[in-house]
């Protein structure tokens, strides 16, 4: 076993059996953003970091087995892709581009060869290791935003934000680049134009059968209402969960905070 998640601990000379990722010690790195050394050390390092966050997390979520598999394989396959992308540039620097999405595929292959977690996580981690070095390029931008928060299937921006966050502590840089800021910013803004945070007090209504007219065939018709606390944020392939007892099918569009749509509905969720 790769990784225990009932504990929070990884196994590295395990880790050192799958070859696609030990090969990542042959890989030299950008010297102004990675003192660390070679793709190797810093996978270790932000995997770290990853299992520290989750050691430091008081949510309830982050005791869930699978959850914690989740975010530690995606630290620990973020940066596969460097392997077949990295290259020597005029400046004397070593670059890797594309290598996130390169590094999706690998990923895929590495999970389904060594078979280290239930199929039904792949997606999730596929979407953050495809799209973690996102965040930092969104600014302000809420266009950017949205359009990148209905491309992740199964996990949300927030994870990928913790994912960020935990790559950029993972390196070695000689300068301060701001980044805690910024990731922290992004986050508000997602929380602003795009979901509520996890235990949000909120009332949530089916504004709009898509599929279905008159009697609903699991019994919530339209203007059915329902409030609780949400669970997590709202998330493209999750169901969104309110209080105990409320479930909707999973998310197809996030429209903007208050509004989402699911494969046969149309929901609106405001804080109460």
């Amino acid at each position: 076993m790769i990784y225990d998640a009932e504990n929070n601990v990884i196994d590295w000379n395990e880790v050192s059996t799958i070859e696609e990722i030990s090969r990542l010690k042959e890989i030299n790195q950008n010297q102004l953003y990675h003192k660390e050394g070679n793709a190797f050390n810093h996978t270790k390092m932000v995997t770290e970091e990853m299992i520290k966050l989750i050691n430091n997390q008081p949510n309830d979520r982050f005791l869930d087995p699978d959850y914690r598999t989740i975010l530690v394989l995606a630290a620990l396959l973020h940066d596969v892709g460097k392997y077949t992308t990295s290259k020597l540039g005029p400046d004397g620097l070593w670059h890797n581009p594309n290598h996130a999405i390169e590094g999706e595929q690998i990923a895929k292959d590495i999970l389904e060869k060594y078979d280290l977690c239930n199929k039904m996580w792949h997606q999730a981690i596929l979407s953050l290791v495809r799209y973690h070095m996102q965040p930092l390029y969104i600014g302000e931008s809420e266009k950017q935003l949205q359009k990148l928060v209905n491309k992740l299937k199964g996990i949300s921006f927030v994870e990928l934000v913790w994912l960020k966050r935990c790559d950029c502590r993972g390196a070695i840089m000689d300068y301060d680049d701001g980044y805690e800021q910024k990731l922290d910013n992004v986050l508000d803004l997602f929380y602003n134009v795009c979901s509520y945070p996890a235990g949000t007090l909120v009332t949530i209504k089916k504004i709009k059968d898509i599929k279905f007219s008159g009697y609903h065939p699991a019994g919530i018709d339209e203007g059915y209402t329902n409030s609780g606390k949400l669970f997590a944020p709202v998330t493209i392939d999750w169901r969104t969960y309110v209080g105990r007892n409320f479930s909707t099918s999973p998310v197809k569009k996030i429209i903007d905070r208050n509004h989402f749509e699911t494969e046969n509905s149309i929901y609106e969720i405001y804080q109460i």
